[in-house]
């Protein structure tokens, strides 16, 4: 397992390599996830063909993370009512400061 707490495009780079090889990645660094599409592409194929985990998340606004709880919410597609509660709760932390 990697743990990038960097925020370099160096070793943002070097995710697909470290995926294909089946090295998991927990990382903030937001530069793979915004760089040019066919390398994001390249870290998503690398991941799902060694079957490694690449684990991020990123802030908005004042450093609050919104990323899981919309994945949380897609997977759930509305099922689960508490997830609506949770989501509706970040947002009025986000637009009432």
């Amino acid at each position: 397992m990697i743990i990038d707490c960097s925020a370099s495009a160096a070793v943002a780079a070097r995710y697909a390599h470290w995926l294909s090889e089946g090295i998991h990645i927990v990382t903030p660094n937001k530069k793979a996830n915004s760089a040019a599409w066919g390398e994001y592409e390249r870290i998503r194929e690398a991941r799902r063909a060694a079957g490694s985990h690449y684990l991020y998340e990123a802030t908005v606004g004042a450093g609050l993370p919104v990323i899981q709880t919309l994945r949380d919410l897609r997977e759930n597609r509305g099922r689960d009512p508490s997830h609506r509660r949770h989501v509706l709760g970040d947002a009025r932390l986000l637009f009432n400061t």
